[in-house]
């Protein structure tokens, strides 16, 4: 059994346990919203030499994208609940991606090719299923007679994030072919480049771990303040480069373990009526695979060209998200 197996059996043996032992008068509730969304962030493409230096790193940008965001809670009387956000990306220009090549064998430090590009996502999606228990760990009154109640929530989830690029114009700084290869230097040829180049689609499942803070304040306040950790992401890549040699190349990267990726949460919500709220939220995720494996095809027939050991190419996303909006409650 592995270590990610045996944290997920003592999280389930806290939710029992937690859910044994409350036994505070609650209210069956539900509560939904569909807000706006900004993103800002990066996901990254990395390939790798045999002594883990990067060979090769793509940048490409979320500067920043626009989208929406639909949140569902549903939470019983014992406290059981379940949480479900899907967020989604509008398809259009998210900034200039970068190009870096490092392919220099004795000065890993060295830019040997750089190139800029037009960077448009064309999908963005991510959905977040977390099934937890709420349990009340202190309730006071202040001075002026209002109630403060601070919650906490243990939790097992899983994220699905699925982000997907185009590179189209731009240009190229390549020195001349030399052995070892030279470079990038401030008069380095500029040649410029013309339509589709790169197209590049990044996923990756996260069954994680969390907890949830919630604090009910006076004047019909509240904040939440999340984390979520998973110590085992599962990803998968394309890259497609169509102006490579032989009409062009497919590059797939598999990545199964030795990743990591956390989640941070926060929002504020003002209570405005029986059944409506006002609130705001940010949060970050950071996304690291560098454990990946690498198959590389001809893209005009499918056939398989090459391929590399565990450990030649990572990717990464890195972003922020802001929400405002209302939320609809239903509480019984």
């Amino acid at each position: 059994m592995s270590g990610f197996d045996r944290r997920i059996i003592i999280f389930i043996f806290l939710f029992i346990s937690a859910h044994s032992i409350s036994s505070e008068e609650g209210k069956t509730s539900f509560s939904f919203s569909v807000s706006p969304s900004l993103i800002a962030g990066s996901g990254f493409e990395y390939v790798f030499s045999t002594d883990s230096h990067i060979r090769s790193k793509l940048d490409w940008p979320l500067l920043p994208a626009g989208g929406l965001t639909a949140d569902t809670e549903f939470k019983l009387k014992n406290g059981l609940y379940f949480s479900f956000i899907s967020s989604f990306i509008i398809p259009a220009y998210s900034g200039q991606i970068f190009d870096y090549d490092y392919l220099n064998p004795y000065d890993s430090s060295m830019l040997t090719h750089f190139s800029e590009h037009k960077a448009y996502v064309k999908k963005g999606l991510d959905l977040n299923l977390n099934i937890g228990f709420m349990k009340l760990l202190v309730e006071y009154k202040t001075s002026s007679d209002k109630k403060i109640r601070v919650s906490c929530a243990p939790s097992i989830g899983i994220r699905y994030i699925l982000n997907a690029w185009d590179a189209v114009d731009g240009y190229t700084k390549y020195p001349p072919d030399t052995n070892p290869p030279s470079p990038v230097l401030p008069d380095t040829p500029t040649i410029s480049v013309a339509g589709l180049g790169i197209s590049y689609k990044q996923s990756f499942i996260l069954p994680s771990v969390g907890v949830l803070f919630r604090f009910e304040l006076p004047r019909k306040w509240k904040i939440d303040l999340s984390t979520q950790l998973c110590p085992s992401a599962i990803g998968f890549a394309e890259d497609f480069h169509y102006k490579r040699e032989d009409g062009g190349l497919k590059f797939v990267d598999v990545f199964k373990k030795k990743n990591l990726s956390f989640y941070l949460y926060l929002s504020a919500e003002k209570r405005l009526s029986k059944h409506f709220s006002f609130f705001s939220s940010i949060d970050y995720t950071s996304i690291t695979a560098y454990h990946g494996k690498l198959f590389a095809y001809y893209l005009k027939s499918g056939i398989l060209k090459s391929s590399s050991s565990t450990g030649s190419v990572g990717a990464a996303l890195y972003s922020t998200r802001i929400n405002l909006g209302f939320i609809f409650h239903i509480v019984k």
